[in-house]
Order: structure tokens, then sequence, then C-alpha cells
């Protein structure tokens, strides 16, 4: 599955004052950098293999950028002969040439589709990992982003 790392998401809450000195600390973010960042992650409940696959990349995900993940799950063996990979429906998971997404990967490497149906996110378990990255970020103490 994948999640955008969005602005409002991360830096967009209330400041804590130090209840020591009253010191409020400024956050500072770029105005642009809501959507500048996706990861795609794949959790897995086989103890002989990573708990998670991700990547983070620049811009939002589409059809080829998903493609190119899943093979890259593949190509690192993450992604094997006996796995079953669920999926919620949306657009680039089937848009473009990913239509024959589950027959390839069942067809090559053995690892079978499981689409979810509409609005069930709770039978997703990677979306509790996307709910504890989110939870996490927030409370990270990130107070000036800049690009380098």
């Amino acid at each position: 599955d994948e999640k955008s790392l969005k602005g409002q998401e991360l830096f967009l809450r209330y400041v804590r004052r130090n209840p020591a000195t009253g010191h409020v600390a400024p956050i500072m973010t770029e105005s642009d950098f809501r959507n500048t960042h996706s990861i795609t992650g794949f959790c897995s409940m086989d103890p002989r293999t990573a708990a998670l696959w991700f990547r983070i990349h620049q811009g939002t995900n589409d059809a080829e950028q998903f493609m190119a993940d899943i093979e890259g799950a593949v190509s690192s063996r993450f992604l094997s002969a006996g796995d079953v990979l669920v999926l919620d429906n949306a657009s680039y998971h089937t848009g473009k040439g990913n239509n024959i997404l589950a027959n390839w990967l069942w067809k090559y490497f053995g690892v079978f589709v499981m689409f979810l149906p509409a609005r069930t996110p709770e039978w997703n378990p990677i979306e509790l990992v996307w709910a504890t990255l989110v939870k996490r970020l927030k409370s990270f103490p990130l107070r000036n982003l800049t690009k380098e």
C-alpha cells in the first residue's frame, strides 16, 4: 500500500509551550511540502522475512511508480512464492498496465493478489503501519525543513 506524507498531517499541529520557560518552539515548513513525498510499503507476517519493505520517493504515487515498487519488492525477495499481497482498490493498483498485475505475479512468482472490498482499510495490515508512522512523525521534534 502507499501513503502520501502530507504536510497537514505532519506539521500543521499545535506547538507545545515549554512549561518552565514559556518558550514556544517555531515550526517552519515550506508551503509546498504537501504531497511532495510518498511512501510505498508492504508488511509481512512471515517470520522468515523482514517485517516491512518500503520505499520513499518524491511526488505522488501512480500506476507506473507502484509497478516499479512491486518489481523492487520481488527482486529483493520480499515477495516470493506462496505470499498473499493484499491491495485496496486504489486506481494505481489496477490502472494502466497494472490491470494484469495479479496474473503476472501469480504466473511468474507464485504471489497471490487479493483485492479488498471498497472502504475496508481495517482489513489491510499496512494501514496500522501508516497510522503508527504518522503518529510518530507528529511527535518527532521537526523544527526546520530545508532543501539541500
